[in-house]
């Protein structure tokens, strides 16, 4: 763990973890267990692991929509999906179907709340960005392969 430019100690997890989203209202940290088939809750004042959310596939990318206030995790899987996490239960509320499978990264876009998620592949051989809003994919975009994404916070506009 890093707090600014000062290392300030490690947390011992029972997974290797991907993705990390950081719940800013209820001070939690959620991480992407690989290993597991989950997602660790790590309580960011104690550093200490809270509890683990069962989602049947490996969680690799996470994000944190301020809107709808849920956590989203992708899974590294072959169907893909994503699982919709209420951090006031810590309980999946929805799973959503993804666009393609192996989605390691995602991103919110701060201001209006909403979560893109990578898939590397689709049934169409070419990769795909989902945009996901609350409960809800919104729009799909299929490009060339990109395995990340992230948003141009002031623009909004999500490069992949």
């Amino acid at each position: 763990m890093i707090s600014g430019t000062k290392f300030v100690g490690e947390i011992s997890m029972s997974s290797v973890t991907i993705g990390v989203a950081y719940d800013y209202k209820n001070g939690l940290f959620y991480a992407g267990g690989y290993s597991c088939e989950c997602v660790i809750v790590v309580n960011a004042k104690t550093l200490k692991v809270v509890t683990t959310i069962s989602i049947s596939e490996p969680a690799s990318g996470i994000a944190y929509s301020a809107k709808s206030g849920y956590i989203i995790a992708s899974t590294f899987s072959d169907p893909g999906y994503y699982a919709v996490i209420n951090p006031s239960t810590n309980k999946v509320v929805t799973t959503l179907d993804a666009c393609g499978y192996y989605a390691e990264f995602m991103d919110s876009n701060l201001k209006n709340g909403t979560v893109y998620a990578a898939d590397r592949e689709s049934s169409s051989g070419y990769g795909c960005v989902d945009e996901i809003s609350g409960t809800k994919i919104v729009k799909t975009v299929t490009n060339s392969g990109a395995v990340g994404v992230s948003v141009n916070q002031k623009t909004g506009y999500v490069p992949c």
